[in-house]
């Protein structure tokens, strides 16, 4: 994410990158990953501006190697989407009798359970027969998506108006599985001819992730109460109960392309994925999108810095890992024939912990960025993430999941 979410075609030794599977074979260690995000944002139309905040889990991954460096495996959890509002109206009653409050709430997503297989396929020695000069890699993942979406609908009046109260949930629940491929080719673009040459290798990477059907299910409660003077609700009426409606979401086919140059010193990549989602079906009975849907893309550019490259010592700084990325999406949503667009710049650093026995990490960044735009009708949410997050591998001289060749 502290390149600019860029993983198309990259390599990192100490880090399971879930977007192409076929990097699974460039792990070096056993690695273990987990992070939060807290986000600070800012909403604002042509009314008046409101302020949100909240804190997410991003989940977790598990790498292995295995076979010698020529495969990978990797298992993990993640969220995939996030649904979370609460919007307040207020109406004076025509007979005076005070205000009439309209709430509007919304929460779930959807995450990803996914487990994949990476490996090498031909994978040649460089110049100077001490890591890999040329290699081509393919990958595959199994996903499994599941979630849910939650709507709330309240109409509260001011008590002793002899109205009641109305109050609408609504569920969406999604789960199936879903597969993605990947390839990596990696070659010299400057061979080494010394020990100490750092050269400079070239990857170009693309993923695809396979159309699906998704099943859905919808539930919807709704019914009238009213408040007693002891605040206790009592229901007046049940007015719709359904439940477990059946029906199927199409997923679209996205694919994505990149490019990595790189050393033990510096990393830069490039890459675009897109997703078109004009033609999506939700077969839904009473369930409809609220928003018309377009085709989504999305461009990043990053970097990365190690000052001491692949050599032991130097100071605590020199020894980290320091990233930047920028990244520019167009979104799928289209509102009032406008499709939203989001874009962000991010910056962050990983720190190492007992770096001269383990690849073992802490991370730490921030991205900053806009999403729509103010005007008549529409949004713009302007937020800052911060991001923490720990990269722990074992010590070189505890490696775990290698078979012991001394009993």
């Amino acid at each position: 994410m502290l390149m600019g979410d860029a993983g198309v075609a990259v390599v990192d030794p100490a880090g399971v990158l879930q977007v192409n599977p076929a990097s699974y074979t460039g792990l070096r260690t056993t690695v273990f990953e987990t992070g939060a995000r807290m986000r600070y944002a800012s909403l604002r139309n042509d009314v008046q501006d409101t302020y949100s905040r909240n804190t997410r889990w991003l989940g977790f991954s598990l790498g292995v190697p295995f076979g010698n460096g020529r495969c990978g495996w990797a298992m993990g959890l993640q969220p995939v989407t996030e649904v979370s509002y609460r919007l307040i109206d207020r109406e004076v009653l025509p007979d005076g009798g005070g205000d009439v409050e309209y709430l509007y709430r919304g929460e779930g997503g959807l995450n990803r359970a996914y487990m994949g297989l990476g490996w090498a396929v031909y994978q040649q020695k460089d110049s100077l027969k001490l890591g890999n000069g040329s290699r081509l890699s393919i990958g595959a993942n199994f996903n499994y998506l599941f979630g849910h979406v939650d709507r709330f609908r309240e109409t509260i009046y001011p008590r002793g108006s002899g109205y009641n109260n109305h109050r609408y949930l609504s569920t969406l629940s999604l789960s199936d599985p879903v597969f993605n491929f990947g390839v990596h080719y990696q070659t010299d673009l400057v061979k080494r001819r010394e020990k100490g040459d750092e050269g400079l290798k070239l990857v170009v990477g693309a993923t695809a992730e396979l159309p699906a059907t998704l099943n859905v299910s919808r539930s919807d409660l709704a019914y009238s109460f009213v408040v007693g003077a002891n605040g206790v609700e009592t229901i007046r009426d049940t007015l719709i109960d359904q439940r477990k409606v059946p029906g199927t979401l199409g997923l679209p086919m996205q694919v994505g392309l990149g490019a990595t140059i790189y050393n033990v010193r510096w990393t830069w990549t490039f890459e675009m994925r897109t997703r078109d989602w004009s033609g999506t079906a939700l077969n839904v009975e009473g369930y409809r999108f609220p928003e018309k849907l377009g085709r989504s893309s999305s461009y990043a550019l990053g970097a990365s810095w190690r000052p001491m490259g692949a050599r032991e010592g130097g100071n605590f700084l020199q020894r980290s890992i320091w990233r930047a990325g920028f990244r520019w999406t167009e979104d799928y949503l289209v509102v009032k024939e406008k499709q939203l667009t989001d874009f962000g710049m991010a910056f962050g650093t990983s720190l190492p912990l007992l770096g001269s026995l383990t690849r073992s990490r802490l991370n730490f960044g921030a991205v900053f960025g806009r999403r729509g735009s103010a005007g008549t009708g529409t949004i713009q949410e302007n937020y800052v993430d911060i991001l923490i997050g720990l990269t722990f591998t074992p010590s070189k001289f505890e490696p775990w999941l290698q078979k012991r060749r001394i009993n």
